[in-house]
């Protein structure tokens, strides 16, 4: 009997999430937009973390492990530290990070995967047989080696990351690169005269444009991701700097008596790989509907390959 209700009470709760399905959809613009102008309010929280900060998220307490209340809007952690105060300023780690390596990997990267798909020669080989040898390490443990040879720290963070960022981009470059040289406005400028240089620059370069924005907004949440599991690890940043990977890692202790401790930084987390990877498909709508080219292509095979 009790097992018949269990079933039955699980065949509401289903249909209650399928008949709450179109609704969702039909809201999807207000959900993007509130996503988006999540992204702007944690690089605004990274920005001027001391400013909107209410407390110094180091000073330490007297209230220790206190629940959420109208001094702490978000509780306290085990040292009395106020939990509102070190998720605001864990953005700022979290987002320079980001940041950082996704320019990085863009700089080296996408040169790469111009060079290797255009020229196709030696060159182009050499340089794909690395970005081969690189994905084939997975990006957190690329990360972890790296960071491991360097040491801890935020630099070690950021130039390991951006090691592990420089082959996708690379690689997705490559790709693009070898369709786009194929169209016919290429073999006309190659008619009249237009030099390897002048080719990937001015007709090769600004046709993968979306398709490195939208890569690189999938890569901002993936950086993100990385940083907070290296710290989290106790491979990045140090106690008591704020980070949500830190906050996370020292939560987990506490999750039956103080749960906000855990939550709080796992959904800044979550909430901002969601935000950047809505980003991209709204930059991929913008900038291009249904080509072969198409950015979201491009994300959707990044995903399955597991690049991403």
């Amino acid at each position: 009997m009790e097992a018949t209700d269990e079933t039955r009470s699980k065949e509401k709760r289903l249909r209650r999430l399928l008949l709450a399905y179109p609704r969702f959809v039909k809201h999807q613009g207000l959900i993007r937009g509130l996503l988006l102008l999540l992204i702007l309010l944690f690089v605004f929280a990274a920005i001027f973390a001391n400013v909107v900060s209410p407390k110094d998220p180091t000073a330490i307490g007297f209230n220790v492990l206190q629940s959420p209340n109208s001094e702490n809007w978000l509780g306290t952690d085990q040292l009395g530290r106020d939990v509102l105060s070190r998720a605001i300023h864990g953005a700022r780690p979290s987002i320079v990070v980001a940041i950082l390596s996704v320019v990085a990997g863009v700089t080296i990267g996408v040169p790469a995967g111009l060079i290797a798909g255009y020229t196709g020669r030696f060159a182009g080989a050499f340089i794909m047989r690395l970005v081969d040898i690189m994905l084939a390490f997975p990006g957190l443990l690329m990360a972890l080696i790296v960071v491991t040879l360097l040491g801890p720290g935020l630099r070690s963070i950021v130039i390991a990351i951006s090691i592990a960022m420089i082959p996708w981009f690379a690689r997705m470059v490559y790709g693009a690169t070898l369709s786009i040289k194929q169209k016919g406005f290429v073999d006309s400028a190659k008619t009249i005269g237009a030099s390897p240089l002048r080719i990937i620059a001015l007709h090769i370069t600004p046709n993968l444009a979306s398709q490195v924005a939208v890569l690189a907004t999938a890569a901002l949440g993936w950086a993100i991701l990385i940083s907070a599991t290296l710290n989290f690890l106790g491979f990045g940043l140090s106690p008591p700097a704020s980070d949500w990977g830190i906050d996370l890692q020292f939560g987990k202790e506490f999750l039956q008596q103080a749960w906000w401790l855990a939550v709080v930084p796992g959904v800044c987390i979550s909430a901002t790989i969601l935000a950047t990877n809505l980003l991209g498909d709204v930059i991929a709508g913008v900038t291009s509907r249904g080509s072969q080219t198409d950015p979201r292509n491009l994300q959707r095979q990044a995903v399955s390959s597991g690049t991403l």
